[in-house]
């Protein structure tokens, strides 16, 4: 009987690990998308409106507020044409935390007309929020090698 119950207890607490996963992991890259999508309509302020409080991104040094978020940013969404798409690949989470990773592509308007374009990849941390929304606390970015 002992077996059984043990047997049970351990069934219960492995099994639905991997579907929680799972359905955490898509809702992340779903929350991307709408990410990806809130930027491409709302430009910078669409950006900014998913990254936490407490976000804490490098770019040579930590920037910690959405004042210094709000000023690395924005220098290249007032670029000319300025256009950052991005498409997440996978999600992954679990309780308060998670992650997504994905393909980047900028591009804005450069000296005489030229067009400037850049693609990458990505990494984007989550946090849950006490309202159950998901926020960025991080997100880095790699560009791909000059072709």
């Amino acid at each position: 009987m002992r077996y059984w119950i043990a047997l049970g207890i351990v069934g219960l607490a492995l099994g639905p690990l991997p579907v929680f996963a799972q359905s955490v992991g898509d809702g992340l890259v779903r929350t991307d998308t709408d990410f990806a999508e809130a930027t491409a309509k709302r430009g910078l302020e669409g950006f900014l409106s998913y990254f936490a409080a407490d976000a804490t991104v490098m770019a040579g040094r930590p920037l910690t507020s959405k004042e210094d978020l709000r000023a690395y940013y924005g220098a290249g969404f007032s670029q000319p044409g300025f256009q950052l798409k991005w498409k997440p690949i996978k999600g992954e989470g679990s309780g308060e935390y998670g992650y997504t990773l994905g393909r980047y592509e900028s591009s804005f308007v450069g000296p005489g007309g030229k067009p400037v374009t850049s693609s990458g990849s990505y990494l984007t941390v989550w946090k849950k929020q006490t309202d159950g929304s998901w926020k960025v606390i991080s997100d880095l970015g790699s560009p791909d090698p000059p072709k």
